[in-house]
């Protein structure tokens, strides 16, 4: 039977295999699980968080079931930190050609749910939200 992302099956170590992918906001929610999979369809996985004791779980994760993986320091906010992030993993890991941005940058609104109501925080990071950094940094290697 066929595999991969048209039949809804990917066959274990195989369907990323040799690929390389850069995740931000890897420690918890959706992303948190994001690394091992990955990893179990044969893609070596860079964790770029803020947080980086959480950072060091999901890597824990991915090398207890045989794959490669690295934890850096990012913040999607800051253009420069998420930049020297993907450099730190292309020289350990190799170029990337995955990317998956699960970082979380945007505060609680206020109750109106407009941007124009919510706070000069909210306004500051909804664009970055929007339009994000890591992107950007990770563009010329994708």
């Amino acid at each position: 039977s066929p595999t991969g992302p048209r039949s809804g099956v990917a066959q274990r170590g195989v369907y990323h295999r040799g690929r390389v992918a850069f995740i931000t906001g890897a420690v918890s929610g959706i992303g948190r699980s994001t690394p091992r999979r990955l990893a179990d369809e044969g893609a070596a996985v860079g964790i770029a968080d803020i947080d980086d004791a959480g950072a060091a779980e999901p890597v824990a994760l991915v090398e207890e079931a045989g794959g490669r993986a690295l934890a850096v320091h990012g913040d999607v906010r800051d253009r420069a930190g998420i930049t020297a992030a993907r450099d730190a993993v292309v020289e350990r890991l190799g170029p990337i050609t995955l990317l998956v941005n699960d970082a979380g940058v945007v505060p609680m609104m206020r109750s109106s749910g407009s941007v124009r109501g919510a706070s000069p925080v909210v306004r500051r990071a909804l664009p970055r939200r929007l339009l994000p950094v890591f992107a950007r940094g990770a563009y010329p290697h994708v």
